[in-house]
């Protein structure tokens, strides 16, 4: 009915939980840098693509996705980047598309599906950044504007995507330009490079501590 799900092979499973943490700090630190502004797919999309890439995804780069969210009792619902054509233009600075990321045709993700949340759907049903497993076919445009090629549960909602026919608009955007996404992508680089640091650190701290208890117990 919504269309395939996908089920991931363990090895997988641990890629997807590397490219969730990534994904999951972009959000966070692109809703710091836009000053709580959530709907900045065209910066997020840019500055995560370059950081998959300097981190070693060469294949990463933006998609344009219809984006549908829904709480799992489908109470509501909100469509980001409709197939169908707007009736009335963007406003400035502002465009009708939705922008993610793919790395190569095998992943899709998602740093501001969050911007699709309503209030009224209750704190139980609030989407979260997506990282997503493709099916082959989510490559082949549909000709039903409604038909989504991939779906997944995320925090109580369902998220729904699309390619877009359409993989134009957001090339020439201000948000596209280098100097605008750069300083974010630096950012998010910064924050991982951080973070690795100090997991090795607390990695080398736990074997000097398990080298040093084993020299006690040969000791006793």
């Amino acid at each position: 009915m919504f269309g395939p799900t996908v089920t991931l092979h363990p090895e997988v499973q641990t890629i997807q939980s590397k490219l969730q943490a990534i994904v999951n700090l972009t959000n966070k630190v692109a809703l710091d840098y836009s000053d709580g502004c959530r709907n900045t797919c065209i910066l997020s999309s840019y500055a995560l693509t370059h950081v998959l890439q300097q981190l070693g995804y060469d294949e990463a780069h933006p998609v344009r996705v219809q984006a549908t969210v829904a709480p799992l009792d489908f109470s509501g619902g909100a469509i980001l980047g409709s197939v169908e054509r707007p009736r009335e233009a963007a406003g400035p600075g502002m465009w009708h598309g939705h922008l993610t990321v793919a790395i190569g045709k095998q992943w899709l993700l998602d740093p501001t599906i969050d911007q699709a949340n309503n209030p009224e759907w209750g704190s139980e049903a609030r989407a979260t950044p997506v990282v997503i497993r493709l099916p082959a076919d989510f490559w082949t445009v549909s000709s039903h504007p409604y038909l989504p090629n991939v779906v997944m549960p995320v925090n109580g909602t369902w998220v729904k995507y699309k390619l877009h026919p359409r993989q134009v608009g957001f090339a020439n955007a201000r948000d596209a330009r280098r100097s605008h996404w750069l300083p974010l992508a630096n950012k998010i680089l910064s924050m991982i490079h951080g973070l690795q640091n100090e997991s090795c650190a607390v990695a080398s701290e736990g074997a000097r501590r398990v080298a040093g208890g084993e020299r006690l117990a040969k000791a006793a």
